[in-house]
C-alpha cells in the first residue's frame, strides 16, 4: 500500500496556522510498520485539489488521508470538495 497525506489549507501555506496532521499521521503509520509515500500541503483551490486527488487515485495501491476543513477561513473548500470528487468517474 502507498499511503498519501493531503493537507489542505491556504492558512498553513501562508503561516497563519501550523499543521499537526503530518506528524500525527507519520507516527500512527509507523506504529503499524508503514510509512508515507508522499505528503502534499496545498491551498484551498478546487483545481489543485482535483489534480492532487486524481494523481493519488491513479495509484492503484493508494490509501489517501485528506486533512483540512477547520472552517475558520472564508476560502475553505475541504468539506465541499471531497464529496464532489467522489462523484468524478474513475479512469
Amino acid at each position: 500500500m502507498n499511503f498519501y497525506a493531503v493537507i489542505i489549507g491556504t492558512e498553513i501555506l501562508n503561516g497563519r496556522r501550523v499543521d499537526k496532521h503530518f506528524e500525527f499521521l507519520k507516527n500512527e503509520l509507523a506504529k503499524y510498520g508503514h510509512e508515507l509515500c508522499a505528503s502534499f500541503v496545498i491551498k484551498d483551490d478546487v483545481r489543485l485539489m482535483k489534480r492532487t486527488y486524481k494523481m493519488i487515485r491513479d495509484d492503484k495501491e493508494a490509501v489517501m488521508f485528506s486533512f483540512g476543513g477547520i472552517g475558520s477561513t472564508p476560502d475553505d473548500l475541504t468539506r465541499e470538495w471531497p464529496r464532489k470528487f467522489s462523484e468524478i468517474p474513475s479512469p
